[in-house]
């Protein structure tokens, strides 16, 4: 069984330290999918100046807005997951919305858990999130303290912890 990380927005930064911490806390081999990668990034690409959460918010408008760069971020997901298949995947912030997306369009795994998942919001309309708990086992981590995942998903498992956003808090592991 190999494990697939979605990322969030990275906006330049490397995700490989969410990677290496996922892989310590569950004890398992994990591969990374940054979602950035293939993002088409016609929105930011009209900015001159721009800070790192501005770029995080562009990322995320180009994805929920702009047909072409999600369909290019599920293709290459797609492509991963049939490589390593069979799987189970781990998505974070707008990693947990890609893969459900991709879940909701009738592809299945076994497990999927979403932290610090925005999915809770009505703004995410393009995931069917019924589809997704008949694509897999559905487990929510959320945290009332992390204003993008301050709520609960009523179509999945949810587990409850304080936390603040980013995902080495949502996977602190004990040494």
């Amino acid at each position: 069984m190999t494990v697939i990380l979605v990322t969030g927005v990275s906006a330049g930064n490397s995700r490989e330290p969410d990677r290496l911490v996922l892989e310590e806390y569950i004890r398992k081999p994990v591969v990374l999918f940054d979602p950035d990668r293939y993002m088409k990034k016609p929105l930011l690409a009209k900015v001159s100046s721009i800070t790192p959460w501005t770029a995080k918010a562009y990322d995320v408008a180009d994805y929920l807005l702009l047909r072409d760069s999600a369909k290019e971020v599920d293709r290459h997901f797609g492509r991963m997951v049939e490589k390593y298949q069979p799987v189970e995947i781990w998505g974070h912030s707008l990693g947990s919305v890609v893969a459900a997306s991709w879940l909701s369009k009738g592809n299945k795994v076994g497990k999927f858990y979403s932290l610090g998942s925005p999915l809770w919001m009505p703004v995410w309309w393009m995931v069917d999130r019924k589809a997704v708990t008949k694509a897999c086992k559905w487990i929510n981590v959320w945290s009332p303290i992390d204003p993008i995942a301050m709520m609960p998903i009523k179509e999945a498992f949810n587990i409850q912890v304080n936390a603040s956003h980013p995902i080495q808090n949502y996977l602190k592991v004990n040494t």
